[in-house]
């Protein structure tokens, strides 16, 4: 339960735990307002009952709109670690095997945060189709085979084994250039 102090974040929180619906994809809406996540819920009725839209001791009725693009605009953000939030609830809300979905997620593979990078590979499995092979995701995958830190390359190893089929073509001719690659390298 919620108190009149309680911040509109508590309350997407809350949301989250009930419904699922990731806190970063959420935007609740009091009339045509959207609430900020540090106003207090007394804060955003007042701000209402100014307009003669809500008295003392009545609920507020909140519109909830929950959108990945919440989550996905906040890839640009200037700390890994908001960039590793957002993906954590885009993954959850986004809808699986969409080439949005997939186009998104690649989109952090060219990030400065190898452990960005990471988590973007570890986290294409889970959004691809289950059972169909998706040729993107897998191109992408084994781009990252030959990035420079260690934990990328092992990520991109693992979502690879996770995408592509046994004895996939496409799984072949995508790892062919990165195994020709090493052969030069070590000679």
């Amino acid at each position: 339960s919620l108190s009149g102090r309680s911040k509109v974040g508590a309350l997407k929180r809350q949301i989250e735990d009930l419904w699922g619906a990731p806190a970063l994809c959420q935007r609740l809406l009091l009339g045509s307002e959207v609430l900020a996540d540090g106003q207090t819920l007394e804060q955003a009725a007042a701000q209402l009952g100014a307009g003669g839209g809500h008295h003392a001791g009545e609920e507020l009725q909140v519109m909830l709109v929950v959108s990945i693009e919440e989550a996905r605009g906040q890839f640009s953000a200037p700390t890994a670690k908001r960039r590793l939030e957002a993906l954590s609830a885009f993954a959850r809300a986004a809808p699986r095997g969409g080439r949005g979905t997939i186009a998104a997620v690649t989109s952090l593979l060219s990030d400065d945060a190898p452990e960005v990078r990471a988590a973007a590979l570890r986290t294409l499995p889970k959004l691809t189709t289950p059972g169909k092979a998706d040729e993107r995701a897998i191109m992408t995958a084994a781009e990252r085979l030959g990035d420079s830190h260690a934990e990328v390359r092992k990520a991109a190893m693992q979502a690879l084994k996770q995408l592509a089929p046994p004895g996939s073509r496409a799984t072949g001719l995508a790892i062919a250039p990165r195994l020709a690659g090493a052969d030069a390298a070590a000679s």
